[in-house]
């Protein structure tokens, strides 16, 4: 099973859709029926905003740093960025084995990563929400940063997360190296898999358990007297029907292939480390080697050194044979 840790951004543009982030975040309002509220007093509430209020603690820091939002009350601008969701996840399983104490230290890992990337203040909450399918955390940064020339702080989501897509797959990138030691790793790079809604997730989950024949679709245009708005919601109707459709068409076909493609990844992998693995027994034995070498080198030395008070011994041992012999010869005239 592989243990991938997952981390995406999600731009936050207008006060409702804080305050519904918020209220799902900090489970204060309705949250949707993927939470199973038995295992909801396990949630962890690590940082929280006063009286669990996200807007009113995101107007209370722009006031604090003289910053009035371009899309804050009559000023609308629909790019301006009020709040940055981050969701800080791992693949599902990966917690049920493990002690505890490796839960807190992942959460650790993660906090200490939002205060190193985005500063403490910039953090309006951060939750562990254990009453979905896996444990994750989710996190509200108010994307504040201070200009230096110009000495005031200012709005800018860019600042932190970018605007193009290699640059967010960087960071994704930097931030599985921070989970490397924990036994987890980097998912896919350029995966063509997308994350969706919760709301259209279920759309087409309830389309995958029906029927996937796409039928004839047919929407009657109203006469001249009557009003088209009924036609257009009656088409956008069908329109997000076939989307769903295709989607589910999608999805199945990502399935089928995901199956192929994990046996190949893993596969893949396996051979990267055999490949790694004899390149690393060939360094050593490249080491042992050299070592060998340097020593029959150093054994060779010593044996013309041996050689050479070998021959020394000899000679001494022919003259001192020699002077026996002479010796012998005085002593018998």
């Amino acid at each position: 099973m592989n243990n991938y840790c997952i981390m995406r951004t999600e731009k936050i543009k207008d006060w409702n859709a804080t305050a519904g982030s918020g209220a799902h975040n900090l489970r204060t309002g309705n949250y949707g029926n993927n939470v199973d509220e038995k295992k909801s007093v396990k949630n962890r509430y690590i940082i929280a905003p006063e009286n669990n209020d996200l807007n009113q603690h995101m107007r209370n820091r722009f006031e604090e740093c003289g910053i009035t939002p371009k899309y804050y009350g009559k000023h609308h601008k629909n790019n301006s960025v009020l709040a940055i969701e981050v969701f800080m996840g791992v693949s599902n399983g990966v917690f049920d084995k493990r002690p505890e104490k490796d839960l807190d230290k992942w959460i650790e890992l993660n906090t200490k990563y939002l205060k190193d990337k985005y500063g403490e203040e910039n953090i309006a909450s951060l939750a562990l929400h254990y009453d979905e399918t896996t444990p994750h955390l989710q996190a509200h940064i108010i994307p504040i940063v201070h200009d230096e020339k110009k000495d005031e702080f200012k709005l800018s989501a860019k600042h932190f997360i970018g605007g193009q897509k290699y640059e967010m797959q960087k960071e994704q990138t930097e931030y599985a190296k921070r989970f490397e030691k924990f036994g987890l790793e980097r998912g896919h790079e350029n995966s063509k898999d997308r994350h969706i809604s919760q709301k259209q997730y279920r759309r087409v989950i309830n389309r995958l358990n029906k029927s996937l024949d796409v039928k004839y679709i047919k929407v009657e245009k109203p006469s001249l007297l009557s009003s088209y708005k009924n036609y257009q919601r009656d088409l956008q109707k069908k329109v997000d029907s076939l989307a769903d459709q295709a989607l589910a068409y999608k999805m199945r076909a990502e399935l089928a292939e995901e199956k192929v493609n994990s046996k190949a990844y893993s596969e893949n992998k396996k051979l990267k480390q055999e490949k790694a693995d004899l390149i690393e027994s060939g360094e050593k034995l490249s080491d042992r080697v050299y070592d060998l070498e340097n020593k029959n080198e150093e054994l060779e030395k010593q044996n013309e050194s041996l050689k050479a008070e070998n021959k020394e011994y000899r000679m001494e041992l022919k003259r001192y044979g020699r002077k026996q012999e002479k010796k012998k010869g005085l002593s018998h005239p």
